[in-house]
């Protein structure tokens, strides 16, 4: 019986050898969580998200709200508790925090004093004297490092622009402010986790950004009663640094930077990695 030949047009299917062969669509790596002292951003939970089930109704803007004024006593009593309790750091950040004033490389001299002032000089020649503004911008929309007077609004502003460009930092601010009011972190505080983060996503790691900065308002609120750290504005640079730095994903470049420009202290913010 002669065989049939294959027609030349009939199709053909690839064997199940040849199907494992091709090359799979590799995953998208996450922030090592090894870097996170320079990151700032690798040692935060995942946040779960997306939920399993989206919201059944339409998120609509909300109006600012304020909370219920808290008593001086009540402050001071949960800043003692916080000075008197164990230390939350941990101790990567404790060895931070105590070798504060240091440097990280003893026998090396350079730079010297003198030095400091030469490069100083040489900058200041060429750009101008740089000069703190006799007040802090509180109408600030951007994300511009904590240059605003309220620790708790300098601390968010700060935490979006970790890991990013001020414009997508800004743009991120921005988005939170125009979705739940500008400023109105209870509203931040209380909303469903995936409409923060939602919010946050025009700024980049905005599951990872979104997560951290609803559990420091939970934090903080917890702990003063009220959604404020304007008392870190009477404390020690030492202190300040040390309360900031026990906030998950608030490593010392952050401190430092709410120290600079909302504190308003000679504090140096430099990544680790420059060090």
């Amino acid at each position: 019986m002669p065989t049939r030949k294959r027609s030349a047009t009939m199709s053909f299917s690839p064997s199940k050898e040849t199907r494992n062969k091709r090359p799979r669509k590799a995953k998208e790596d996450s922030p090592p969580s090894s870097r996170g002292l320079e990151l700032e951003i690798g040692h935060a939970p995942s946040p779960f998200y997306p939920p399993a089930t989206h919201p059944t109704t339409p998120r609509s803007r909300q109006k600012k709200q304020f909370s219920a004024p808290v008593s001086a006593a009540k402050v001071q009593q949960a800043v003692k508790e916080t000075t008197e309790s164990p230390s939350k750091l941990s101790p990567a950040k404790l060895k931070i925090i105590e070798s504060l004033g240091s440097s990280p490389f003893p026998e090396f001299a350079h730079p010297t004093h003198s030095e400091c002032q030469a490069v100083n000089a040489a900058l200041t020649k060429i750009h101008g004297e740089r000069l703190r503004p006799k007040q802090l911008n509180s109408a600030s929309l951007g994300a511009n490092c904590g240059e605003v007077p309220s620790v708790l609004d300098a601390l968010v502003r700060t935490i979006l622009s970790q890991n990013t460009n001020s414009t997508n930092s800004s743009t991120a601010k921005h988005s939170l402010d125009e979705t739940f009011g500008t400023g109105n972190y209870e509203a931040v505080r209380t909303a469903p986790l995936e409409d923060v983060v939602d919010a946050l996503r025009c700024g980049g790691l905005a599951n990872i950004k979104g997560a951290r900065i609803k559990r420091i308002l939970d934090e903080v609120h917890d702990k003063y009663g009220k959604l404020s750290l304007d008392h870190l504005h009477g404390a020690s640079d030492e202190e300040a640094k040390r309360e900031l730095m026990e906030f998950d994903g608030v490593g010392p470049k952050t401190a430092s930077c709410v120290l600079l420009f909302c504190l308003r202290r000679d504090s140096f913010a430099v990544d680790t990695h420059v060090v």
